[in-house]
């Protein structure tokens, strides 16, 4: 039992998880463009694709540049009288849907009550366009204007090639130390008789 416990923890760490990150992100056509990523601005603007089908967005400012953008919406909720913040949060993280992927591209939406926002991630070049959708009070889509951005396209940071190969060794040991102590029992077994 001892021997079957040691396997199937090896089993269990030689699963990894591979996720596909565009990290570093900027703006480079719609509302505001950029051209590059502003460390003065952003800690971290990243997409993160699972293999559970969900792409999660993460947008983490710098402390300055939140104190000054939400000061900027307090301004603007006074001069127009909005009942509602419009303020931002240190961390904000949206979940996508992925609805289609290959090796060269992944379309992944995000729907809520008054917008579809369709994202199409470029794996090649690392750019990602939105097409964004509003919708009326008659239930259809009206096309509202897009944007796009440039990203840097790695692995995720948890996973190794050489660290996967060095676990199915281990594992093949096991398996291995697992079968000739078995045998060896038997062997003492049928001797006996």
């Amino acid at each position: 039992m001892k021997k079957l416990t040691i396997i199937l923890f090896s089993i269990f760490f030689t699963t990894s998880v591979q996720a596909l990150i565009f990290k570093n992100c900027y703006f480079i056509e719609g509302a505001a463009t950029e051209k590059k990523f502003d460390k003065n601005k952003m800690e971290k603007f990243e997409y993160q694709m699972f293999q559970d089908g969900t792409v999660r967005e993460t947008k983490i400012p710098t402390d300055k540049f939140l104190k000054e953008t939400n000061k900027k919406m307090r301004d603007l909720e006074k001069r127009e009288n909005l009942n509602f913040s419009l303020e931002y949060e240190k961390i904000e993280t949206r979940l996508l849907k992925i609805t289609y992927s290959d090796e060269k591209f992944v379309k992944a939406v995000l729907q809520d009550d008054a917008l579809i926002q369709k994202a199409n991630f470029n794996l090649s070049d690392g750019t990602i366009t939105y097409d964004n959708y509003i919708i009326n009070i008659y239930n259809k889509q009206v096309k509202a204007p897009g944007s796009k951005l440039q990203c840097i396209v790695k692995k995720s940071e948890g996973s190794s090639n050489y660290l996967d190969y060095w676990w199915a060794v281990i594992l093949i040991i096991a398996i291995t130390f697992f079968i000739f102590t078995q045998s060896g029992k038997r062997l003492k077994k049928i001797r006996r008789k």
